[in-house]
C-alpha cells in the first residue's frame, strides 16, 4: 500500500539538516521570562531542531502574550537535545522524548528545571510517552520496539525493551488497553504483558500519518483520521477522500465511520477539500465534543495547485463537519493544536529551513498573531487542557 511509504516521510526531515546550516548549538536564542518570574503558561511548542545541532527545545507562549523562544536552556544552561519529539505530564513531571539524543527528559511544570534524564541503553529514537501505571510508561520508538520506564523518582534508565512488528507512533490508554497507532494500522496491547504482542488489530483503520493524533471522545469512542481510496492503494491514487474511524475502546468494535470527500477534476470549485501535496498530511486535536482537523481547499479561482491551508471541525455527537478558517501567511505547517479556548495553533517551520519557526494564533475576534518559536516546530500542549 503505498500509504505507508508515506506514513513516516517525516524522518527525512530530520536528515534534512545535512543540507543547511544553522546556529549551533552553544550559541542559544534570545533569552526571555522563565515561569519563575510569575509567568503562566498558555501553551508549550515542541521544536524538534535541526537534526544533529542539539536545536530540540521548548518554547513557552504566556497568557501575557509575551514567549521564551529556548525556556528549558535558559533555565539549565544547557540545550535540552537533539530531535524534540513530544511533552506528556505524567505524576505531575513533563516528561520530554528526545529521538536523535536517545533520552527522555524529565522536567518540572513550574519551572522548566531538569529534575532527570532517562538514558536509553539500547539503540533507539523514542518519539512518544504514556502512563500506564501508577509508577510506568511505555515509550514508543522509530526502531521498531516499545520501551518501559519508570515515572517516579529515581528515573534510573531506560532497560526493558520489547520489539513490535510495527514502527508505532502515538499511543493512548483507555479501558485497561494501550492503543497504539502504526502504519499497518491500529494495534491494542494488554500494557501488562506487551511482549505478548497485539491483542486486536485493526489493519484497515490506517492513520494518515504519524503527525494525526488520537482523539478520544467522552464515550469512550478513539477517532483516527485517514484516507479513503477506491483503488485500495490510498495517497495518492484513488484518493477519494478523508475518513474519521470511530473505534469503541471498550468492546473493540469500529463503532462509526465517516467519509470526508475530496474534490478532484474539472469539477472543483473554490472552498473544496482538495488532495495534500507530499509533507503537507492532516493534524488534529480534539476540543470537549468537536475534532479539529486540517485540510487543503482549493482556492479562489478553483485551483488545487495554489490550494489553502484550511481548518475543519467534525462534532462527534452530531458527526457534522464544517469549515472553520482558512490560514492564509502559513508557509508550511508542521504542527497543530486547539486550545481549551478554540483558539487555532499552526506551526510553521518555513519550508524546512533551519530557521526560528512560527507559532500562529488564530483568535476568537479573527486576529492572527504570530509568534518566533524555535527551529522545525512540530507540536502544542496545552497545561490547561491536560489539568
Amino acid at each position: 500500500m503505498f500509504l505507508k511509504k508515506l506514513f513516516y516521510p517525516f524522518v527525512c526531515i530530520a536528515l534534512s539538516g545535512l543540507f543547511f546550516t544553522a546556529c549551533d548549538d552553544d550559541e542559544g536564542f534570545p533569552e526571555g521570562d522563565t515561569p519563575g518570574d510569575g509567568k503562566v503558561v498558555e501553551a508549550i511548542i515542541v521544536n524538534e531542531g535541526q537534526w544533529q545541532k542539539n536545536l530540540g527545545s521548548l518554547s513557552v507562549i504566556y497568557k501575557d502574550g509575551t514567549s521564551n523562544i529556548d525556556v528549558f536552556r535558559q533555565v539549565n544552561n544547557r540545550p535540552l537535545g537533539d530531535q524534540t519529539q513530544d511533552i506528556t505530564c505524567i505524576n505531575d513531571m513533563y516528561f520530554v522524548p528526545l529521538g536523535s539524543s536517545q533520552k527522555v527528559e524529565v522536567v518540572d511544570p513550574s519551572t522548566f528545571e531538569s529534575k532527570g534524564t532517562i538514558l536509553f541503553e539500547q539503540p533507539s529514537m523514542p518519539q512518544h510517552i504514556v502512563a500506564i501505571s501508577d509508577n510506568k510508561a511505555v515509550v514508543s520508538d522509530l526502531k521498531n520496539q516499545l520501551t518501559v520506564i519508570s515515572t517516579v523518582a529515581p528515573y534510573g534508565k531506560a532497560t526493558e525493551c520489547i520489539p513490535v512488528e510495527s514502527v508505532v507512533s502515538y499511543m493512548l490508554m483507555a479501558e485497561g488497553k494501550l492503543f497504539a497507532m502504526t502504519q499497518d494500522g491500529v494495534m491494542v496491547y494488554n500494557p501488562d504483558a506487551l511482549a505478548a504482542g497485539p491483542v486486536k488489530k485493526f489493519s484497515d483503520v490506517v492513520p494518515m500519518t504519524d503527525k494525526t493524533k488520537f482523539n478520544l471522545d467522552k464515550r469512550g469512542i478513539l477517532w483516527v483520521l485517514g484516507w479513503e481510496g477506491s483503488d485500495g492503494t490510498g495517497y495518492p491514487n484513488g484518493q477519494d477522500g478523508l475518513t474519521l474511524t470511530g473505534i469503541n475502546t471498550q468492546t473493540l468494535e469500529v463503532a462509526k465511520k465517516m467519509n470526508i470527500p475530496v474534490a478532484t477534476g474539472a469539477g472543483i470549485k473554490s472552498g473544496d477539500i482538495v488532495p495534500y501535496p507530499s509533507f503537507s498530511f492532516p493534524r488534529t486535536d480534539m476540543v470537549e465534543d468537536d475534532i479539529y482537523f486540517t485540510v487543503r481547499t482549493a482556492s479562489e479561482d478553483g485551483s488545487d495547485e495554489n490550494s489553502l491551508l484550511s481548518v475543519f471541525v467534525f462534532n462527534t455527537q452530531n458527526f457534522e463537519y464544517r469549515h472553520v478558517i482558512d490560514c492564509k501567511n502559513v508557509q508550511t505547517m508542521y504542527g497543530f493544536g486547539v486550545s481549551p479556548a478554540r483558539e487555532i495553533y499552526v506551526l510553521d517551520c518555513l519550508d524546512f529551513s533551519p530557521l526560528l519557526g512560527y507559532a500562529h494564533q488564530y483568535k476568537a475576534d479573527g486576529s492572527v498573531v504570530s509568534i518566533n518559536v524555535g527551529v522545525f516546530p512540530t507540536d502544542v500542549y496545552f497545561p490547561d487542557k491536560h489539568k
